[in-house]
């Protein structure tokens, strides 16, 4: 039916061949999960090549509604979204979570409660409890949309283009003012990992060990999707032979109806007690490193910072970066800088660096860095408050877009030096 290639995040893009049965699954599920009929207006504000923007349009196609598409110079603008949300009375969008905070930090908070807006899909990253509390404020009584039976839904979703983008979701808001409780697990939020909950219908979600072996709950292993969703591979035969393999558990139902392939995702995962789906991160992913003697994973230095904030900073991402190698010369290189989202009631620093050092003690950011339950060696030597995390053509957290980011290189060898003391 489609080409789409993949959005390049973690390797080089390739071009994923999608069937008409794949797509028509994806269209299906969404409608009836999300509970969309004809009257549904779609908000797209992703690039026209995303995986999802193709959804959208065929979802609507399919339900005859309404697409509203956001022009390309107001797509990172987050008072343009809200106002498109409010005056063309979306009532679908999808966004990363990062997209979300943006729209609610820097644009119209209120607008979903003076709007049609009901159903939020969310994807890529992990939801924390300031994005949940955004979305469960309730309607505003006067408003010409309002209606105290009516739900707003944030579902977190997970399914890479191969599997024709969502195969396990799972609601985490409770439904507004009666509209009815969420089934959605009980589970710590953490920056490090994601709750995407079970698998679509048509759809099989396994976690398998190497030898592509079921694992028992909580262990964790490769994400592997069989099913109605799969493509039938990359336009590479090549990369297609690594990647979509014959499924060792499919049942004789679904040999019968050809649907033995099981695509690799190559995302690490674990089973809940529940049967939910938890994300860890990418197998082989870049966010483990090694600094002075000590292996880390900077998502858990990213939780710290979140966690040890009590609120005042609602997302952070930490950047290993290095020092020059005249400096280094006989010491670790590497040193941690921490790039933080501050809530909207803590924004008096501006966007100074919040270091390490005598100044510590006039910044309660400041105290914060200097006080982390983290080893000294590990701590990160500045906190950069950002307005927003800046994000890849696809959504995703931009890393490497950080880590080239300039820096305050004195403050760099003066907190360095402090924590090899």
């Amino acid at each position: 039916a489609i080409t789409l290639h993949t959005s390049g995040t973690t390797e080089t893009p390739k071009l994923i061949a999608l069937a008409h049965a794949n797509l028509t699954n994806e269209v299906e599920t969404s409608a009836g999960t999300y509970g969309l009929e004809s009257d549904v207006v779609v908000l797209q504000q992703c690039a026209s090549g995303f995986g999802m923007s193709v959804l959208h349009i065929l979802l609507v196609l399919a339900l005859e509604g309404t697409l509203v598409v956001v022009p390309r110079g107001f797509r990172g603008d987050a008072v343009a979204v809200t106002e498109f949300i409010v005056q063309h009375e979306v009532t679908y969008t999808w966004a990363t979570p990062t997209e979300y905070r943006s729209w609610f930090r820097h644009g119209d908070r209120v607008a979903p409660r003076r709007s049609r807006w009901s159903v939020g899909l969310s994807g890529g990253e992990a939801v924390g409890h300031s994005l949940l509390g955004a979305f469960s404020e309730p309607p505003e009584v006067g408003s010409k949309s309002f209606d105290k039976t009516r739900s707003f839904r944030l579902v977190n979703g997970y399914g890479p283009a191969e599997t024709a983008c969502c195969s396990a979701s799972v609601e985490l808001t409770s439904a507004l003012s009666g509209g009815g409780a969420s089934q959605a697990p009980q589970l710590e939020l953490s920056p490090t990992t994601i709750l995407v909950g079970s698998a679509c219908p048509n759809e099989f979600v396994y976690v398998l060990d190497q030898e592509m072996r079921s694992l028992p709950l909580s262990l964790p292993g490769e994400i592997c999707i069989s099913g109605v969703a799969v493509a039938h591979g990359y336009l590479d035969p090549v990369l297609t032979a690594r990647a979509f393999i014959r499924n060792p558990s499919i049942t004789q139902e679904y040999v019968r109806k050809g649907l033995t392939t099981m695509f690799r995702t190559g995302d690490r995962s674990r089973l809940l007690p529940d049967g939910s789906l938890v994300v860890n991160s990418r197998i082989g992913d870049d966010t483990q490193i090694k600094i002075r003697g000590v292996r880390i994973d900077l998502r858990n230095i990213e939780q710290t910072i979140v966690q040890a904030s009590e609120g005042a900073i609602i997302e952070a991402i930490a950047v290993a970066r290095e020092t020059s190698r005249s400096a280094a010369a006989e010491q670790d290189s590497k040193f941690i800088v921490g790039y933080v989202v501050l809530d909207a009631g803590f924004l008096s620093h501006g966007s100074q660096p919040l270091e390490q050092g005598p100044t510590a003690s006039t910044s309660d950011a400041g105290l914060l860095l200097a006080e982390l339950p983290l080893p000294r060696t590990v701590q990160p030597s500045m906190l950069i408050p950002m307005d927003k995390i800046p994000r890849t053509t696809s959504g995703n957290r931009d890393r490497r877009a950080l880590g080239a980011l300039p820096l305050n290189r004195s403050s760099v060898s003066s907190n360095v030096a402090r924590q090899q003391e």
